[in-house]
């Protein structure tokens, strides 16, 4: 074999190798960026899970307690709810956000026009208002198909995260 040959062999050895390698490596790297991906993936689904659910921990704390008061707009439950209203905004869908804007559109009617000795029709309006909120909260909290475990229910649903939907 003439020397010319024998380099010309050598160099394309080499050249193969070269692109052999730098296949392996691509290969590699595609690996990586695709698990890196699930990673991801898997944790904003788990930081999303745990947003939504300690909402619905807090949401069902105010529930709770606005259930449990004669007058469900006294001392910071306004705005806890008001809070509340506006960070579902980033982490659910329009239901649960709706559902806050009810409430919240409900508590500033009720302040606006509430007296507490007003025993005139409008504050017999108010008072019939702050009924209906309390009846809200009652039937949140209660057993019934729209209760707030049947609003959070399908965002609580991940297979991968699940926790137990406080009773």
């Amino acid at each position: 074999m003439c020397s010319w040959t024998r380099d010309a062999l050598q160099i394309m050895t080499n050249s193969v190798f070269v692109n052999f390698a730098t296949l392996v490596v691509a290969l590699c790297a595609l690996y990586v960026s695709s698990q890196s991906r699930k990673f991801a993936q898997k944790a904003f689904s788990f930081s999303l899970f745990n947003n939504r659910y300690e909402f619905y921990c807090a949401f069902k704390r105010v529930s709770t307690e606005a259930e449990g008061t004669n007058y469900p707009l006294s001392g910071d439950l306004p705005d806890r709810i008001d809070n509340l209203r506006l960070e579902s905004k980033y982490i659910f869908g329009k239901d649960i956000e709706d559902l806050l804007t009810n409430i919240h559109t409900q508590r500033l009617a009720i302040q606006a026009e509430y007296q507490p000795n007003d025993n005139s029709e409008k504050g017999m309006k108010c008072k019939k208002a702050i009924i209906d909120m309390r009846n809200l909260f009652h039937a949140l909290n209660s057993d019934s198909t729209s209760n707030i475990d049947s609003y959070f229910t399908k965002y609580l649903a991940d297979p991968d995260f699940r926790k137990p939907i406080i009773r």
